[in-house]
């Protein structure tokens, strides 16, 4: 009876101590999303000035920006 006991807080401390670490974990990527989001709202609200937004966007979309510019290619 006593070692189901010791068995069952043993499982309990381990799931406990799995959780937390999954938590853990994820907070990096709800972190970003969470920067995104604001980002996204400061391009949409008209409300805040154009050079702020210009800056977000900017911030946002920066993976696909080459000095700070767009680059487009056209096949003819």
């Amino acid at each position: 009876m006593t070692t189901k006991i010791i068995l069952a807080y043993v499982l309990v401390l381990m799931c406990n101590s799995v959780t937390w670490a999954a938590d853990e974990s994820s907070l990096g990527s709800n972190d970003s999303s969470a920067k995104n989001a604001r980002l996204e709202a400061t391009v949409m609200n008209q409300n805040i000035p154009l050079e702020k937004r210009i800056k977000a966007l900017k911030t946002l979309y920066s993976h696909l920006t080459t000095n700070g510019r767009i680059t487009r290619h056209i096949c003819i």
